[in-house]
């Protein structure tokens, strides 16, 4: 149970890392590089590898190349939509994509996930419907609410890869991988990451480039900051999977429960974002779905 908390806890700080980024115009692209830069430094720090060529026989390797364009491509999103559309909706939207995984499990692994119940379909349609809704915004004034369709775009593309990515780690950690890999998977993966942002990017670009000195040092810093809780957060969820037995639709409900409430109340409390009616009713929904889903 702890490791579930754990994850829960340094997932959240992934996702307040971007508002923050946001708020004190952090350059996101180096913040990015640094953070996975950080992320294999401190998986080697805490976790040892004894010899980097074993890691080439590995019948995983692909998989955490795949993994980790993944994760740029996710990172990539999650940081241009939250500056755009606000911390709660887009990581909301994000966390309710787990709904992809766990129907997946439940449909292609019955011998390890139970059957699809009345409850469970109720639970997807209702995250499908919570993510709707925690895409309307309202306008400032008095106008009423309004139904922003860039909004919805970026929550289904978000929902969509976020979905994809726990589904290939659901899948990974259940046919690959051990008690002994699952330290060197996510180092190998968040390596892979950082290949393919450089090679996406351009490493002049993504360091060099339109940033002075001070810039790059505040993005370097933040990416530190990120590279260690990101790190952590994907260590624990591998851990939480294992110790629930692989049980992938009790780990990802409860996870990401912890995480909407984090989310939700420092976005409220903290940022003193403005929600409606309707993206309150998204999030009761959401929490509804999660539950419906778990049972």
């Amino acid at each position: 149970m702890w490791y579930l908390l754990l994850a829960a806890l340094c997932t959240f700080l992934t996702y307040f890392h971007f508002k923050v980024f946001a708020l004190y115009n952090i350059a996101t692209l180096p913040a990015l590089l640094t953070n996975y830069v950080v992320c294999v430094i401190a998986g080697l720090l805490f976790f040892p590898i004894e010899s980097w060529e074993s890691l080439l026989h590995k019948d995983w390797l692909y998989w955490a190349g795949l993994l980790g364009a993944l994760f740029i491509l996710h990172y990539l999103l999650l940081i241009y939509a939250t500056a755009r559309v606000g911390l709660a909706i887009i990581t909301i939207a994000s966390k309710v994509s787990f709904t992809l995984p766990v129907v997946i499990s439940l449909v292609y692994i019955p011998s390890v996930y139970k059957t699809l119940s009345w409850l469970n379909y109720t639970g997807v349609v209702l995250s499908v419907i919570a993510v709707l809704f925690i895409s309307i915004q309202r306008k400032s004034g008095n106008e009423s609410t309004l139904f922003k369709l860039s909004s919805l775009r970026w929550a289904w593309v978000v929902f969509l890869v976020g979905g994809g990515i726990d589904t290939l780690i659901n899948f990974i950690n259940y046919r690959y991988l051990s008690e002994e890999t699952e330290v060197s998977f996510p180092i190998a993966t968040f390596a892979f990451a950082l290949l393919t942002g450089v090679v996406a990017t351009g490493v002049k670009h993504s360091f060099l480039s339109g940033f002075g000195q001070v810039v790059l040092l505040k993005s370097c810093l933040g990416g530190v900051s990120l590279g260690v809780v990101n790190f952590f957060s994907f260590y624990f969820i591998l851990k939480a999977l294992r110790y629930f037995q692989h049980q992938g639709s009790l780990v990802f409900p409860l996870l990401n429960i912890l995480v909407i409430l984090l989310i939700a109340g420092i976005s409220k409390w903290g940022f003193r974002e403005k929600l409606s009616r309707l993206n309150f009713l998204g999030i009761a929904l959401a929490l509804l779905s999660l539950l419906f889903i778990a049972l």
